[in-house]
């Protein structure tokens, strides 16, 4: 027979946990909804999530994994601003914005054609000027946004 310390129990059971929890929260698993955008940001213990609606609206959700989130938004997708790639430049890019009255709230992501590396970015704008600006750890970005739908 085995016997197992309440501590060395405990240490395995977290062990277990750490494991098997996901690195993003099942915040878009409600089956009515899709991840469109998804990281822990670089120096933080936050992350970040878009995720879009069947009814074509995005939900942003940003905060400490596996917590209510610290904010969230639900917005259409007449007022998300979906801004796609123009065709320019060395990097590949899409970025999807929402508003929060004078608070503008973007999350983007880019591929360098030469380099091939990707990189996703939260800025967070108050009016037209840069509030805050966080990188996103490469190894939890997880994004779908050239597959949004291009309107017009």
């Amino acid at each position: 027979m085995v016997r197992v310390s309440w501590l060395g129990a405990a240490v395995v059971a977290l062990a277990m946990c750490a494991q098997a929890s996901p690195v993003r929260a099942d915040y878009c698993g409600d089956r009515e909804a899709g991840t469109v955008f998804h990281c822990q940001l670089l120096g933080s213990s936050r992350q970040v999530t878009v995720c879009q609606h069947e009814d074509g609206s995005y939900q942003y959700a940003y905060g400490k994994p596996n917590r209510t989130p610290e904010l969230e938004l639900r917005r259409t997708k007449e007022a998300a601003v979906y801004t796609p790639w123009n065709g320019i430049g060395r990097a590949i890019w899409a970025s999807l914005s929402l508003r929060n009255g004078n608070y503008l709230y973007e999350v983007s992501f880019s591929y360098d054609k030469f380099d091939q590396t990707e990189a996703g970015t939260l800025t967070v704008y108050i009016g037209e000027e840069i509030a805050s600006q966080r990188s996103c750890r490469p190894d939890t970005l997880e994004q779908t946004l050239f597959d949004l739908e291009q309107d017009g």
